[in-house]
């Protein structure tokens, strides 16, 4: 019942604000007035969300930094998730926290239909920005999810090939490729990697991309992740709201396995570091 009130609040200030604008009771559009402030774009929520975007010739400037955030709630959501919303907006504003484009704290998922053998089939990209060496941004694939498809390793006691096999030209290495067996030849660490698997099936025109059915966006903050989805209505708010929240302190995923490997060097190395650090200081002390 809070969040209703506050909600009404909010629109009764753009409402009036409209009205005064207008100067005549009569002459106001709703129509024009929910398009005004509809959320067109992702860019625009973005400017929204950080204070940055003025909504023309409504009463934009009569909110404050909580209704504004408030606002890009999606109002059902606040309906079922008071506390949560209320936590996560004052902690937003509180902490003058912005999102930028061009950040790699969010990524987009994308719900897309494709062809597979001759059927209709739903697969996922996940899509972030990336810069080039010049500064350039451009959408780039991360990584892919096809449910329709499962390749796996697998280990068994009985099919394996033994380690005396080389001294005969690897002769079992055709049976379990002739025989369809060569997962049972994967190293126990292997890991699939979907995303070359997509790119090598529309290269090879083994899969047809056929539309985008779905977009959300989800971002990381340093305690929060929200999702944010087109909700088109033409009553309360709607475009490019925040649908979903959650109390997240683990930071923003790792998408791709390029991602994974750049992180494990990365372990390693200050792993290493450490040893060295720790055997110098050892060192230290016993000539002390």
């Amino acid at each position: 019942m809070k969040y209703l009130v506050i909600f009404l609040i909010i629109t009764s200030k753009l409402l009036f604000a409209q009205t005064i604008k207008n100067n005549n009771i009569e002459r106001f559009d709703i129509n024009e007035y929910h398009f005004k402030i509809k959320v067109k774009q992702l860019n625009e929520f973005i400017e929204r969300f950080n204070g940055e975007y003025k909504i023309v010739n409504t009463g934009d400037t009569a909110l404050s930094d909580i209704e504004k955030v408030m606002f890009l709630i999606d109002y059902e959501y606040i309906n079922k998730n008071e506390e949560l919303c209320n936590e996560f907006v004052n902690s937003m504003v509180s902490q003058k926290y912005n999102i930028s484009f061009i950040d790699k704290s969010w990524y987009s998922k994308l719900e897309c239909s494709v062809k597979y053998n001759g059927k209709l089939q739903t697969m996922f990209l996940f899509m972030q920005i990336e810069a080039d060496k010049e500064g350039k941004t451009r959408w780039v694939i991360k990584n892919v999810d096809m449910p329709f498809i499962k390749i796996e390793g697998k280990q068994s006691k009985k099919e394996f090939i033994n380690p005396v096999n080389n001294e005969v030209q690897f002769s079992r290495l055709s049976d379990y490729i002739v025989k369809n067996k060569v997962q049972y030849l994967a190293s126990n660490k292997f890991k699939m990697d979907y995303l070359s698997v997509f790119m090598y099936l529309v290269q090879t025109k083994s899969i047809e991309f056929t539309q985008v059915k779905n977009i959300e966006y989800v971002f990381y903050t340093p305690n929060y992740r929200f999702k944010v989805i087109d909700i088109n209505r033409s009553e309360k708010n709607s475009g490019w709201l925040i649908s979903e929240i959650n109390k997240d302190n683990t930071g923003m995923p790792i998408l791709n396995s390029e991602d994974l490997l750049r992180k494990e060097k990365q372990n390693k190395n200050e792993a290493l570091d450490k040893i060295i650090f720790d055997a110098k200081n050892l060192k230290t002390d016993e000539n002390n």
